[in-house]
């Protein structure tokens, strides 16, 4: 069984800031979301594919007054 998420299979997890990017295990991102969940934030995620055809994912946190772009979480197969 191969493991997905946003139909990615076996995803890394890239966290995308104005500040770094760094990647984040599954258990950081749950952690996030729940932080985004209880903060009332908004997201949004766009899947598709990227230029090569291969599975991609964005999710994007912006900030519930005023919309600014908080950060944005990118999965891409493991491999890649």
């Amino acid at each position: 069984m191969t493991d997905t998420m946003f139909g990615v299979p076996n995803p890394v997890i890239s966290e995308r800031t104005w500040h770094a990017s760094k990647n984040v295990s599954r258990q950081t991102f749950a952690e996030d979301m729940e932080a985004v969940r209880r903060l009332r934030h908004s997201v949004r995620v766009w899947t598709g594919e990227d230029r090569q055809g291969k599975p991609l994912a964005v999710a994007w946190v912006a900030g519930r007054r005023a919309g600014k772009l908080l950060c944005a979480y990118e999965f891409t197969p493991a491999g890649e």
